[in-house]
């Protein structure tokens, strides 16, 4: 199976820790902790199955 590298753009980095901090802040670290494992789990997926999420749409002109 083919593997590909998933890459963040800065900006969506700088989006995940903003998210983090907000959420470790309202719900507690532990909260913010899963969250991110969650998304980086899911993330991981991509580098064996990178069609496994729909494209929803375009923002600034990118896909998402």
């Amino acid at each position: 199976m083919s593997q590909y590298e998933v890459e963040f753009s800065p900006k969506a980095l700088a989006s995940l820790r903003e998210i983090t901090l907000y959420i470790a802040d309202d719900a507690g670290p532990g909260r913010a902790s899963d969250w991110l494992r969650k998304i980086k789990r899911s993330t991981a997926t991509l580098e064996t199955h990178p069609r496994a999420f729909a494209r929803v749409g375009l923002y600034e002109g990118e896909d998402i």
